[in-house]
Formats: C-alpha cells, structure tokens, sequence
C-alpha cells in the first residue's frame, strides 16, 4: 500500500497534482500542504472547463499550490509532483521556451521567499495516493479554491 512519507523536523510538503480528463472536456487540479507530522494543513481542489496541455496543468496547479501557501510564513518547503519534466523545469531554473514559461519564472519568484526548497519527483502511483486523499478528504468537488482542514490562524481563511 502506498503511504504519504513524512518530512525531515520542520520541514513543510506542498504535493500538487493535475490531470487532463479528455472525455469530461476538463481538467482538475489540486495541492495538499501537510507538516513533518503528516497533518495536513491546507488543500485546495479546482476544476476547469478548459482543456490545456498536461505539462501546462502541471505547471499551473504547482503556481497554485505555491500562491496558496507563500504568505504563511514556511521557512522550509519539499515541493512534490509527478510531472518529470516540470519537477525539472522548475529545479533547474533555465530559460526556456514552452508553453508554460511564464508559469516557471512566476514559481521562480514565489520559490525565492522560502530559505531552503526541495523539488522532489514523485511517482504516478504515488500520484494515485494523492488524488484517493483529496477526495475522500473533500467529499464533493466545487469549481474553485476551497480550504479544507485548515489549522492556521491566518483570518483570510
């Protein structure tokens, strides 16, 4: 069975996923913040009526994750996804011409307000764990951000 795999001491992990539902003609997107202990913290779960590249729902919802947890306050951040090629992308830094560009120099900058990130690559199925606790976690899905379990004080939740 596959498990979520807790942090080192103080350590925070944004783990994002998206996925193209050709079929339904859309895609949803969703992030889970969680502590080294496991709980988590904030979530958040959207679906589009827009269909885009998987590569550029990959880099938008990691955008999303990020613009959802910069202002908290996280000193250290494991950022985890299953999409090789933005995982790299976003580690490496480069300038490069995709369709998602404008989307990596913005993670670019949000990542710059954290001390010490990890980008870390993490398997499909490891990926299938994710999404199993993001709906069972959240119930029934509704367009938009929703907050679910949010142990912050932060008054704009």
């Amino acid at each position: 069975m596959l498990s979520w795999n807790p942090t080192p001491c103080g350590k925070w992990k944004l783990n994002f996923d998206g996925t193209v539902l050709y079929s339904l003609h859309h895609y949803e997107v969703g992030a889970i913040l969680r502590n080294e202990k496991g709980d988590m913290i904030m979530a958040m779960a959207r679906k589009e009526d827009e269909i885009y590249a998987v590569d550029d729902i990959d880099a938008l919802v990691a955008l999303q994750g990020l613009q959802m947890i910069y202002h908290i306050g996280i000193s250290y951040l494991i950022l985890e996804g299953d999409s090789l090629i933005i995982m790299e992308a976003i580690h490496s830094n480069e300038e490069q011409q995709f369709s998602y560009s404008l989307l990596l120099r913005k993670i670019s900058i949000l990542l710059s307000s954290f001390q010490s990130i990890d980008v870390q690559h993490v398997g499909k199925q490891d990926s299938a764990t994710f999404r199993a606790e993001c709906s069972s976690e959240s119930h029934q899905p509704k367009p938009g951000y929703r907050i679910l379990n949010s142990q912050l004080s932060d008054p704009a939740f």
